[in-house]
């Protein structure tokens, strides 16, 4: 029976750290920009680059984690690592439950949203599965030799950072995000008395979404995400972080999307001084607009990327790089 119990304890573990390990891997400026969330809320100063290492960091843990757990290798230590890591978080929950900093822990990226309070019930359901593992985890067999077990917690590093690396480079392999590929933007829903375009109001409001002419101050998110045929979208939420190389592959492709005769957005969250020293005070031939920084960052996790639209649907995106 007890064997039995700490078998389906480690089971349970090993998926969820599986599971969360990876999504964190998929998206770690994702993971990153929580975090920093994390020291706002704690009144500390936060670093994106101290963020981002922790992100990767916490990725590599709980996927290593997992995959000990899911092949039974260290069971001594593993136990003990993983009842410890879980009462730090479990402990730490309890805290965001109560003073409330961020509205959502972060556990599982984008992909599964839960609550202060679902967090904190997750956490209680997993320390208590990592308390019965840790008390019996002798009850359960080595399942490899020694020379797998090396191989398979070197993979259970290696596999991680180089998710992570890849998805810094370039984009998240899996997007949990309300804008991946394929999303139809112009998406009506059906609500009692009101018009289309209150419609679309309401569900760029539910995303965050509003953009701007910055010249003008006029709102052209249904410009762009209701609109048929193509559209383009240049994200660079802050314009003063471009290398000169990517600066010019943005000012070649708005310039190239403007000769053929293309609707193009370029949108920043800098402010309109930066926007002027990067076009250098002269008159763009494409709209310049402004919106939310963690709303392009959702959008996009790149700095310069490009959103490309079809008739309202999300048809592409790539992380934009100079030559």
């Amino acid at each position: 029976m007890r064997k039995t119990i700490a078998n389906i304890s480690r089971l349970l573990l090993a998926l969820t750290f599986l599971f969360s390990g990876f999504v964190k891997a998929n998206d770690p400026f994702g993971m990153s920009y929580k975090i920093d969330d994390y020291f706002v809320g704690f009144g500390l100063h936060s670093d994106s680059q101290l963020s981002l290492l922790l992100a990767v960091a916490l990725a590599t843990l709980e996927f290593a984690l997992g995959v000990c757990l899911l092949s039974a290798i260290g069971r001594k230590v593993t136990s003990r690592i993983t009842f410890l890591f879980m009462t730090v978080m479990t402990l730490l929950t309890v805290y965001i439950f109560i003073a409330n900093p961020v509205e959502d822990c972060g556990c599982f990226g984008d992909a599964i949203v839960l609550t202060n309070g679902q967090t904190l019930l997750k956490n209680i359901v997993l320390i208590v599965l990592a308390f019965l593992f840790l008390l019996w985890h002798d009850r359960i067999p080595r399942l490899l030799t020694l020379r797998m077990r090396r191989l398979i917690c070197a993979l259970s590093v290696v596999a991680p950072l180089a998710l992570s690396l890849y998805t810094m480079v370039n984009l998240p392999v899996i997007d949990f995000r309300p804008f991946k590929v394929g999303t139809d933007m112009t998406e009506r829903v059906r609500l009692p008395e009101v018009t289309d375009a209150e419609i679309l109001v309401a569900r760029y409001n539910a995303l965050g979404l509003c953009v701007q002419d910055m010249l003008t101050e006029d709102d052209v998110t249904d410009a762009i995400f209701d609109s048929e045929g193509i559209v383009r979208l240049v994200v660079a939420p802050d314009i003063d972080e471009l290398n000169p190389a990517d600066a010019s592959a943005v000012s070649e492709l708005c310039s190239s999307a403007t000769r053929i005769g293309e609707r193009l957005f370029f949108v920043t969250a800098s402010d309109m001084g930066s926007v002027c020293e990067w076009l250098q005070d002269s008159e763009p031939p494409f709209t310049v607009c402004s919106a939310d920084d963690r709303t392009l960052k959702t959008i996009i996790r790149a700095n310069p990327g490009l959103v490309t639209l079809k008739d309202g649907v999300i048809v592409s995106k790539e992380r934009l790089r100079g030559s």
